[in-house]
């Protein structure tokens, strides 16, 4: 069952699991990795019932349990939140933040992995270094997520509900926004 969206109805309602946990759905999904992700899914939403993330407002929480916000909206969410905390952890506890960093600087470390994204393309988008199993192109792309995820954490801002609102607001714009290219 390729490309599982998960309803209010896909939820226990007693363990507030995904059913395929207690039996309910797990016969409809046949592919393992489809499975593997439902039970990642499942354990997710029952840390948002314990209050396991403070990123996750109860706000969310409440417009999920009415269907007015998509499960896996609020899933994203959650995990690249949950993804830039353990990202700025690791940034701190190897000595990158010893002391308070500049948003400037920041902002020119980003550019710069876009930037040598742009120049493993120029050079045919080889195997990385260090990461053979990616293109340059790929791991340069990730670099930049990374340190936007960081920064984001450090300073609190909610990049993830931005990308969301941000995408929301983009469906509504006109072909190419209006503007001739």
């Amino acid at each position: 069952m390729k490309g599982l969206r998960m309803m209010e109805s896909d939820i226990c309602p007693i363990c507030r699991l995904v059913k395929c946990e207690c039996g309910s759905l797990a016969d409809k999904i046949s592919d393992e990795r489809e499975k593997e992700l439902a039970m990642k899914r499942s354990k997710v939403i029952k840390g948002l019932d314990e209050g396991g993330s403070k990123e996750i407002s109860g706000k969310d929480k409440r417009d999920m349990a009415a269907g007015e916000k998509k499960w896996d909206d609020v899933l994203f969410q959650y995990s690249l939140t949950l993804l830039g905390k353990d990202i700025h952890e690791w940034a701190y506890d190897k000595g990158f933040w010893e002391a308070q960093r500049n948003d400037g600087e920041l902002i020119a470390l980003m550019h710069s992995e876009l930037s040598e994204a742009l120049e493993g393309l120029r050079h045919g988008n080889p195997p990385d270094e260090h990461c053979p199993d990616f293109s340059s192109a790929e791991v340069e792309l990730a670099d930049c997520v990374i340190r936007i995820l960081d920064m984001s954490h450090a300073r609190g801002y909610r990049i993830a509900e931005a990308i969301a609102a941000k995408m929301e607001y983009n469906k509504g714009r006109p072909r190419k926004h209006g503007k001739e290219f």
